[in-house]
């Protein structure tokens, strides 16, 4: 290894990371309310634990699940719903929850994962389960650097 390799080496073995505590950072969730173009209130928190996260490079993939709460609006249904993308997705890949908005008949969850091909195929499966919480669809983004969330840790 030459004198500057040392200087531009990876910090951080991502393959260990992911594998340890270091993969999630300790939450620190905001609560906070929002007026739509529609003038109607929603609700919602973000993890600001996120904010100076140091694997952001290595979970790329902004998915954006779009719930159709079909009014199901209780807090209860809305964290069992939360719980069943989390658990799900984290089964095949690093996936954090970063933000969570609640409207009049939908919830938008905001996530980030390492694998963009597991994250949709669990998806996919997800979407044909008869057993779901709620039906959903999701689009998903190259983001590395999570530029889509910046304004969200600014609430």
């Amino acid at each position: 290894m030459g004198f500057f390799d040392s200087f531009f080496k990876e910090k951080y073995n991502w393959e260990e990371v992911k594998h340890s505590e270091q993969a999630y950072p300790i939450n620190s969730i905001s609560l906070i309310t929002i007026k739509t173009e529609n003038v109607e209130l929603t609700t919602g928190w973000i993890d600001k634990g996120y904010e100076h996260y140091s694997f952001k490079k290595y979970c790329p993939y902004n998915f954006l699940i779009l719930v159709n709460l079909d009014g199901k609006e209780d807090a209860a249904n809305m964290q069992t719903i939360e719980d069943y993308f989390a658990d799900m997705l984290q089964e095949v890949c690093i996936a954090h929850m970063l933000a969570r908005v609640v409207s009049k008949d939908s919830m938008s969850i905001e996530m980030y994962l390492d694998d963009r091909e597991a994250g949709v195929k669990q998806l996919k499966a997800m979407q044909e389960d008869a057993a779901k919480p709620a039906s959903f669809e999701w689009e998903v983004l190259y983001d590395p650097k999570w530029k889509l969330v910046k304004g969200l840790m600014h609430l």
